[in-house]
């Protein structure tokens, strides 16, 4: 660029910053300025408020010279990720600021800005000239740093307290803090961070908070929400004109289930039931009124708001009843379902499991393996004179039956004591049928690290065999299968399991007295091929209890040891946990493949659909 170029860009921002400031709101200046990119918005071209009203009010609180903070829990498909795009692009152009958006991690920070942002900019023609992509000759532009005129863009993630802990901000965007890690590295909680620095100004920082939220009681956007005024979308009711949340409960599709599949039938709409005088008008016919928000707080500086999906313009109830219909049964899916359509946090069934209660659970199976068995697999904890080692086998809906508990005691330094061990895990599992199960999975803990290396050294040359390593690591908001990765000496796979996520799974189940649900546990009766199901074994699986304390004024749930008692048990099942979301199995090709090769002479005793017998 010649030194004219350099002379007139120069000249052109001065007179840019000399304009006076244009007098409009956030809301405004998005109906006015914004142009959605075709390659992330469902409908490209103009950005309108009017197809998503409820967003008008949180747009234009974060542009009230009053408010400090809007936060926002929410379900998917309602447009918080554009509220966020659109305070970015205001306060770009129209009140120029240090702005700093946080996503959970470096990496999903980096591809929202190469898929959201860069074509949020490149796309809406008052931020194009103003805010040089990465690509440009502006080599300060980089895909995580954007500069513009009297301030700039930082894309960080809440995992990076390098991030986090530098230069002041007056515009703080955090995106989904429910999935924010609970510590950046050794710095502390990541919120709590970002937020001291818009310190440096007092009176006119914005912050914005959105999430789909995670579990009761540990949510973070749960605990943020209840800061601010608690606002609710509510729309009038078409027969009465009282003012109603669109609420689950309230929702009716019955009268268009198919009796025979329970599915939904291509005819007929799903109803909305208005609580004040029942009528029952369909989606669009209450999506017509004009909807407002009703505060259950009083709060000037902090403005709340939750949304549902069911008041999105992009996801229709019966699109929301089809998942539910698909997730009802199965305790994880519902827990999606209810975090990310109903955008409500999930309440876990029982903080903890009386054992007593479990020796219900015994039953005779009258085989080794019971024969609706389709995968066994096995967890493995590691103590120093000893192997604990739990096999279980797994049917559809992840229902479990305890097979075997064995105590091989040796020195764990020893090879003597873990060919042991690999006798066991060569074992194969006959059923009544004729069909033989091996074990598809093992996960054996490398605990605090005293045991190791042999752990390691052991797993190595199994891998073929789904043998694995595994290291549990705490806190919620996580998948049980964290991450995988390779030792760096023994160069091994090894899996972090999130032990919290599995233990509140474990815990929902043992709580399950419905034999028909998804994930309900069976153990054999005590006498049943002495199998190692004694009292002290169930007393060993109930051995944590869950508990809330306050960590800086927020809640955080744990699972602490109850006294006195040994939980090898317990963390036995939570590596068959793991075992069985590592192998993710196809229970219904299980279920056909084992009908082909099943024997006639089972057949002849009576089947139901795809080959499982019954007895």
């Amino acid at each position: 660029m010649s030194i004219q170029s350099h002379t007139a860009a120069l000249f052109e921002r001065i007179l840019r910053r000399m304009q006076p400031t244009e007098d409009i709101d956030l809301a405004a200046w998005a109906d006015k300025y914004r142009r959605l990119p075709a390659e992330s918005s469902a409908e490209p071209g103009k950005w309108k408020t009017s197809r998503t009203p409820y967003l008008r009010k949180p747009m234009m609180c974060l542009t009230e010279p009053e408010v400090r903070e809007v936060i926002m829990m929410t379900s998917v498909q309602v447009g918080k990720s554009e509220l966020l795009l659109n305070a970015m692009g205001y306060y770009a152009h129209i009140e120029p600021s240090a702005i700093l958006l946080t996503q959970p991690t470096v990496l999903t920070g980096k591809d929202f800005s190469k898929e959201r942002i860069a074509p949020t900019i490149r796309d809406t023609p008052v931020l194009r000239p103003i805010i040089g992509g990465e690509k440009s000759r502006d080599a300060k532009n980089t895909v995580q740093k954007k500069f513009f005129p009297g301030g700039y863009i930082a894309i960080v993630g809440a995992n990076s307290p390098v991030g986090l802990a530098s230069r002041p901000i007056r515009v703080l965007l955090c995106d989904e803090i429910d999935r924010w890690p609970e510590s950046a590295k050794k710095e502390g909680d990541p919120l709590s961070i970002v937020e001291k620095r818009t310190s440096t100004y007092p009176y006119t920082k914005k912050m914005v908070k959105v999430s789909t939220p995670t579990n009761d009681g540990e949510s973070r956007i749960q605990h943020e929400f209840r800061r601010g005024s608690m606002e609710r979308w509510k729309l009038p009711c078409p027969g009465c004109g009282e003012y109603q949340e669109l609420l689950w409960a309230n929702i009716r599709f019955d009268h268009i289930r198919d009796e025979g599949t329970g599915a939904l039938k291509k005819d007929g709409d799903v109803l909305c039931e208005c609580p004040s005088c029942g009528e029952l008008n369909d989606e669009l016919t209450w999506k017509r009124g004009d909807g407002e928000w009703f505060a259950d707080a009083e709060n000037d500086t902090v403005k709340s708001f939750h949304l549902s999906a069911l008041v999105s313009p992009w996801m229709s109830w019966r699109e929301i009843v089809k998942e539910f219909l698909s997730s009802k049964g199965d305790r994880e899916l519902m827990k999606v379902w209810t975090n990310t359509v109903l955008g409500e946090t999930w309440c876990e069934a029982g903080e903890t499991v009386e054992w007593p209660m479990l020796l219900d659970r015994r039953i005779k199976y009258n085989a080794l393996v019971p024969e609706n068995v389709l995968v066994i697999t096995a967890g493995v904890d590691v103590q120093h004179d000893r192997l604990e080692l739990e096999i279980v086998g797994w049917c559809e809906n992840k229902v479990s039956y305890g097979i075997e508990y064995k105590v091989i005691i040796g020195n764990t330094t020893s090879p003597e004591t873990w060919e042991r061990l690999d006798q066991h895990l060569r074992k194969q599992y006959n059923q009544t049928s004729g069909h033989v199960l091996p074990i598809a999975c093992t996960c054996i803990d490398s605990g605090d690290g005293a045991r190791a290396t042999e752990v390691y050294e052991f797993c190595k040359d199994k891998e073929l065999r789904n043998v694995y390593a595994v290291k549990g690591r705490g806190g919620a908001g996580m998948s049980i299968i964290h991450t995988y990765s390779r030792t760096k000496k023994v160069k091994n796979v090894l899996v972090i399991v999130a032990v919290d996520t599995a233990k509140d799974v474990l815990f929902t189940r043992l709580n399950e007295a419905d034999e028909k649900k998804a994930g309900y546990c069976y153990f054999p009766a005590e006498d049943d091929f002495e199998r190692g199901y004694t009292e002290k074994y169930f007393e060993g699986l109930t051995a944590e209890t869950k508990v809330t304390k306050m960590v800086k004024g927020r809640p955080i749930t744990e699972w602490k040891p109850k006294t006195g008692v040994r939980n090898e048990p317990l963390d036995c099942r939570v590596y068959n946990i793991a075992a069985i979301e590592i192998l993710n199995p196809n229970f219904e090709e299980l279920k056909k493949r084992k009908g082909m090769k099943a024997p006639k002479k089972k057949r002849r005793r009576g089947t139901i659909s795809k080959g499982i017998s019954v007895d």
